[in-house]
């Protein structure tokens, strides 16, 4: 009742309730063993290094290729455990695919958001451990892969500046909720100058032929909405590293993971724990080029990819040629329930896509071809170039749908859909395909139209799938509340699901919304130019009526979250410049009492503080208790 009380008070729906709590659990067998043998400096008092094995699958013995965990502000060397635990199965279950002997830092839980000399410290310690878990393995590795937890990613990224880092020790870091552009809190100066230090080294010089960082990848992951400890707007990389060598990416858009996780969920949360592992084993090879990690990292953490699926195999023209008709860019297809070979054609056109839940082990059995009708007979050729985007299933938590956006090299005038064999489902059912116009309908309301008429009105044509559109909305401070308040019935072939995105980027998805609930929008990427905030409704053919508010609640949130350690910054010193202005009138005034704080507090309005003394004289008059008059 008090859980139910509080969603109504701060406007929580179950939809978004159920997305706190999507991460499922992951459990292990940790055991940690202590390295011995460091070499003795000033910080490895203070600081230990451990190998993490797992129970009942690993032995003590150093088999695969070193992983170096270093953990963030206040934290804890067995936060190792649930990411060590998953590549360990994962390395055991697949075959011909090395394992992972992962390290992990006892950093005495040092507050490195607050310090930035703690930053150093354990940056120089990392280094010392770098060189010993290289000795451990007498030569068969150079490098280690580096996995930062929040300010641990920028302890890895500080390491390389350091007269102690040994070139080309560490090629690969990935970084989880890490604020790599601005600190969480900016109280210390070592700290603020540690950041410039940091902008100055990681630029793009350095990832030229003779640069001192042209093999090191750094991939980011951000938590979203969710993490209110690093606001996720400060783990973007664009401006540190170039494409080629890293990236930035959500939880939200992680092809099998699609869910935000909080700042400590980051490390646990099972579905993306599970894709960083496999991601992790997938490039231990000290020798892979930064263009091999790099496809790797795109392979399993990038949702849009191209695909090759459509070269793979010959095909035969069939005899029958179904030619669909795409009048209200409204159709739809199932695949043939016999093994007699079919041709489905449709007229092409630029914002042309498909959908379909046809499984990837499906794909020799159909391909897209491009064709063009000569006379009475019909010439097709493979698509060379397809992107194929993995969406979530809103039916069910694991299933998955794919997107096609289709190109080509030469002029398409028929895109075919030849289906070579039969092909079924694990439930018996034929697969199915969504022919649709990806047109988007353009909505230029601003956030203060938004305000200002309180309920925005969204009517949702009666098509599989439409997009809309509001260039005017850029600004990630700002939160929306989209509540859905009635739909028609559908299909049955695509339950409702919602795709947002930010010019084109930061996917989040939102599922199985009902009538009368609500989802709260939110995004972190600071847009400039481009299209803004889009919606994709996936809506089974049904016509829905959705009402769009602002999310004052969320909004205030998001301010505070962005500038609060500014606004400490700011009522600090103005709670300094009161002390000064009450020492000031104790001198000044004669009376020898201190003004109230509340009259110190309004000298600040009327700037009293920089009036000459016979003014301020003037202005202020104490009684006999000390109470200020003012006139």
């Amino acid at each position: 009742m008090l859980d139910s009380s509080l969603s109504q008070k701060l406007r929580i729906s179950q939809t978004q309730r159920k997305a706190m709590h999507s991460c499922d659990m992951t459990y292990i067998y940790p055991t940690y063993i202590r390295v011995e043998h460091q070499p003795k400096t000033t910080f490895s008092k203070k600081y230990t290094l451990y190998l993490y094995r797992e129970g009942f699958v690993d032995s003590e013995q150093l088999v695969g290729a070193p992983v170096l965990f270093i953990p963030g502000q206040a934290g804890s060397y067995k936060q190792v455990r649930s990411l060590a635990s998953e590549s360990s199965k994962y390395s055991h279950v697949q075959k011909n695919v090395q394992d992972l002997d992962w390290f992990t830092l006892d950093l005495n839980e040092e507050l490195t958001a607050f310090s930035g000399q703690h930053v150093l410290d354990q940056a120089n310690y990392v280094n010392t451990a770098i060189q010993t878990i290289l000795n451990l393995y007498h030569g068969r590795v150079d490098s280690v892969i580096i996995v930062g937890h929040s300010m641990g990613g920028i302890v890895a990224r500080t390491l390389m500046m350091l007269p102690n880092y040994v070139p080309n020790s560490v090629r690969t870091i990935l970084t989880l909720a890490t604020p790599h552009t601005s600190a969480p809190v900016l109280l210390d100066p070592v700290l603020y100058r540690l950041y410039q230090d940091l902008s100055r080294f990681w630029g793009p010089s350095q990832f030229t032929k003779e640069g001192k960082l042209r093999n090191v990848t750094l991939v980011s992951i951000a938590g979203g909405s969710l993490d209110n400890i690093v606001h996720s707007d400060s783990t973007g990389v664009h401006s540190i590293v170039p494409e080629s060598h890293g990236f930035a990416v959500f939880s939200t858009s992680i092809p099998f993971v699609w869910t935000e996780s909080d700042h400590m969920a980051i490390l646990w949360c099972n579905q993306l724990v599970k894709r960083l592992a496999a991601t992790l084993v997938n490039i231990h090879d000290p020798a892979m080029s930064v263009h091999g990690r790099m496809d790797v990292f795109n392979q399993h953490l990038l949702e849009t990819k191209s695909s090759n699926l459509m070269t793979h195999h010959s095909f035969s023209m069939p005899q029958h040629v179904q030619v669909m008709d795409m009048t209200g860019n409204n159709s739809h297809l199932f695949f043939t329930n016999t093994n007699q070979p079919r041709l489905t054609v449709i007229k092409y056109s630029e914002n042309l896509k498909l959908l379909t839940d046809a499984p990837e082990e499906s794909d020799h059995q159909w391909l897209l071809v491009s064709c063009k009708k000569v006379m009475d007979d019909w010439s097709c050729q493979p698509l060379n170039n397809v992107l194929v985007t993995i969406l979530p299933s809103a039916s069910t938590p694991t299933g998955s749908y794919r997107s096609f956006t289709l190109s080509s090299s030469k002029p398409i005038e028929y895109v075919g859909i030849l289906e070579q064999t039969k092909i079924t489902l694990q439930d018996n059912n034929a697969p199915f395909f969504v022919i649709y116009n990806d047109e988007a309908t353009v909505h230029w309301s601003s956030t203060w139209d938004i305000v200002v008429r309180q309920k925005y009105p969204l009517l949702i044509a009666k098509k599989y799938v439409s997009r809309h559109v509001f260039p005017q909305l850029r600004s990630s401070l700002f939160a929306y509340d989209l509540h859905l308040k009635s739909s028609k019935p559908g299909a049955g072939l695509i339950p409702l699901m919602v795709r947002q995105t930010v010019n084109g980027q930061e996917p989040k998805y939102y599922r199985q919304i009902k009538e009368n609930e609500s989802v709260r929008i939110t995004f972190h990427q600071a847009t400039g130019a481009g299209e803004g905030l889009a919606f994709s409704y996936y809506t089974d053919n049904q016509a829905l009526e959705l009402v769009m508010r602002f999310d004052w609640y969320a909004t205030l949130g998001r301010c505070l979250l962005r500038y609060g350690s500014v606004m400490l910054n700011f009522m600090y010193v103005c709670t300094l410049i009161m002390l000064i202005t009450q020492c000031s009138t104790y001198v000044h005034i004669g009376s020898r009492k201190f003004v109230s704080y509340k009259a110190a507090l309004l000298s600040l309005f009327y700037k009293i503080a920089s009036a000459d003394d016979d003014k301020l004289s003037t202005l202020i008059q104490c009684d006999n208790q000390g109470h200020v008059l003012w006139k």
